[in-house]
């Protein structure tokens, strides 16, 4: 991903990354978000996890572990750090989704996730209340099964 997009608000030679740090185990609720909405909740109950807004329905445990591997691993490189070029990458608050994995009552990570998907796959991603966007690897929206306009 070195050849992508990188704003003119950083040298090329910034080694900045993004490491969540998340341990996917102490994670018991997800969220997501548009426009400060919760449009998802899913919930860990007794190892299962559960969607509470459907009678606390069984989520599908394969694909939220797979976005529980993608969260605890994601790595990404600084493409700006200036909220002036958020319109660039389409990531300001507003105009983005957000992604908020909490243990029981604290949020361990959120993630602030472009819909602009970057030249040769990926996500721009920031961290809520941060300006260093960065690009990942993974393409977190379609991993969670979103695409198009929301």
């Amino acid at each position: 991903m070195k050849n992508a997009y990188r704003s003119r608000y950083i040298s090329t030679e910034s080694e900045a990354k993004l490491d969540t740090k998340v341990n996917r185990d102490q994670i018991r609720k997800i969220e997501f978000k548009k426009d400060d909405k919760t449009s998802l909740v899913l919930a860990k109950d007794n190892n299962e996890w559960q969607i509470p807004s459907l009678w606390n329905g069984k989520a599908n445990a394969s694909k939220i572990n797979q976005l529980l591997d993608t969260l605890s691993n994601l790595k990404g490189d600084l493409r700006a750090n200036n909220s002036k070029v958020f319109s660039d990458f389409n990531i300001s608050d507003a105009e983005s989704f957000h992604l908020i994995a909490s243990d029981a009552k604290v949020p361990l990570v959120h993630l602030v996730v472009s819909y602009k998907t970057p030249q040769g796959g990926g996500s721009f991603v920031r961290l809520k209340d941060s300006n260093s966007v960065y690009l990942v690897d993974a393409n977190l929206l379609n991993d969670i099964g979103l695409s198009g306009d929301l």
